[in-house]
């Protein structure tokens, strides 16, 4: 059961530097790069900063389980009329045609240990 959010304020950049520190082992195995591009100004969030990370890792994850070849990873904040976001896209082939209707359906996974929040 997930527990509920904490909010605070803090910057978004904190998301993706920490995803990035926890990542590090997994993208030099898999030799992937992680190339993080701010645009962000420095903004500032409310949100629970445990739930974005996990919500972050677990993009990052599923981008390095979709290039076995290695590649690159690029994650891109962005800020613009007060909205801020964070966008994260791989090198690999992409959703399959026939799950493409579920991947944003909380909690669907493909993997026999995944958490579908990725």
């Amino acid at each position: 059961q997930p527990k509920a959010p904490s909010k605070t304020v803090f910057p978004f950049r904190a998301v993706i530097d920490r995803v990035a520190s926890i990542a590090m082992p997994e993208l030099d195995r898999h030799d992937v790069v992680l190339d993080i591009r701010d645009h962000s100004g420095g903004g500032l969030i409310s949100g629970d900063p445990d739930q974005l990370h996990q919500a972050g890792l677990n993009l990052v994850l599923n981008a390095i389980d979709a290039m076995p070849a290695g590649g690159m990873i690029t994650a891109e904040l962005t800020s613009a009329d007060g909205e801020i976001s964070l966008t994260i896209s791989d090198q690999g082939d992409g959703v399959a045609d026939e799950i493409r209707g579920e991947i944003f359906n909380p909690f669907f996974t493909t993997k026999t240990k995944g958490t579908g929040l990725g």
